[in-house]
């Protein structure tokens, strides 16, 4: 990945809500290619993503934010963040 300089990810919408099944991104190896880890520091990519023919899918909804094609910043730092979306209860 050292020769690349940006990341093929694709262009989504970010701070927006994407629905389950919406395809993130693609990869090559056969080995899970990320991690999510949630406030806690714990391992929840089981339950959040689905990488199935070497496409990387949404097990829920979410929304996506600061995704990053810089490699240097990625390996740096982080891919991005996926957020849960939540309702607010309205005050009566």
């Amino acid at each position: 990945m050292e020769h690349l300089n940006q990341l093929p990810v694709p262009a989504l919408h970010r701070f927006e809500r994407v629905p389950e099944g919406t395809t993130l991104g693609s990869y090559r190896d056969t080995e899970t290619p990320l991690l999510v880890i949630d406030n806690e520091e714990r391992d929840v990519t089981s339950r959040s993503l689905d990488f199935s023919g070497q496409r990387i899918i949404t097990k829920l909804p979410v929304v996506p934010s600061m995704f990053i094609r810089n490699v240097r910043v990625v390996m740096q730092d982080c891919l991005g963040y996926i957020m849960e979306p939540y309702k607010v209860k309205e005050k009566v």
